[in-house]
């Protein structure tokens, strides 16, 4: 993978207070944040078929996806991936609704839960989303306007949430937990990268446990894991060389001992030799 291609398509738009996130993914990428401090957030595939990975959890077009004000945003999404979202001010859905599910999932502010509701009231709520997106395109809705579709909004939200089966909202898994806590330790050491008996030390579990918790979550191993992180860091100190830096000397101090595995792994990876990174980055400052 190149760091330095990236194509997806990004929408942004507003409602009146209601904030639209259209996102179509032709890369595959992990996406990380926090969702907004002063809403209640909603994402749903976009079509039928469509799928992705947050926090561990696989959402479907049958579920939602669900933040409260200011949760941590987790996500791993496919090339083809299409989603929309919504943020609606958790003010808003106190005041204008009197609706007990709504109020009590905006009422959690750190909390992230995903939601298995009818297809019925999914696809209507979904199918309204669109709609305000193309209302989103006319400068000239009156504020009675924007009101009204605050308020439609704020129904079919509280229609999904109701429909939901309460039995199966659900959190991130144990091995979604792990596997989050040893990736942020990695990172944490990309400069000097851990090893795995180090790492299972660190979070006091076995190999055998981190390996099955990480390529659950990630789709590869923790040794593979730490291999690009480290292949990354090449990259980045490539990048911001000087003029008499050796790239043997910075493969050799992040731990890569074997030049021509080094040189074919990195190949792999950015789709060119570190010799070409480096004289690339050296014209550039030049």
């Amino acid at each position: 993978m190149n760091p330095e291609k990236f194509d997806a398509r990004l929408t942004l738009a507003y409602v009146g207070s209601i904030r639209l996130d259209v996102e179509t993914w032709t890369t595959a990428v992990e996406v990380t944040g926090t969702s907004p401090r002063d809403a209640l957030s909603l994402v749903l595939p976009s079509s039928e078929g469509c799928s992705y990975m947050s926090s561990g959890m696989e959402v479907t077009a049958s579920r939602i996806d669900v933040f409260g004000a200011g949760s941590e945003v987790y996500a791993l999404v496919e090339p083809g991936t299409a989603l929309i979202a919504c943020s609606i001010p958790v003010e808003a859905g106190d005041v204008l609704l009197d609706s007990p599910a709504l109020r009590s999932l905006a009422a959690y502010e750190d909390r992230h839960r995903v939601v298995r509701s009818t297809p019925h009231a999914v696809d209507a709520l979904r199918n309204l989303l669109e709609q305000l997106l193309r209302l989103s395109r006319h400068d000239m809705l009156s504020e009675k306007a924007q009101a009204r579709l605050l308020d439609e909004v704020l129904l079919e939200t509280s229609k999904a949430f109701e429909s939901a089966d309460q039995d199966w909202s659900k959190r991130p898994p144990r091995r979604y937990r792990l596997a989050r806590r040893a990736r942020d330790f990695m990172l944490e050491r990309h400069g000097n990268p851990p090893t795995i008996t180090e790492i299972c030390h660190f979070l006091n579990t076995s190999e055998r446990t981190l390996h099955y918790a990480f390529r659950d979550v990630y789709g590869v191993t923790p040794k593979r894991f730490l291999k690009s992180q480290r292949l990354c860091a090449v990259y980045k100190s490539l990048k911001t060389a000087s003029s008499q830096t050796r790239v043997s000397e910075i493969a050799l101090a992040l731990g890569f001992w074997d030049q021509s595995l080094f040189a074919r792994d990195y190949r792999d990876m950015f789709g060119e030799l570190p010799s070409t990174t480096l004289r690339r980055h050296r014209l550039d400052t030049d």
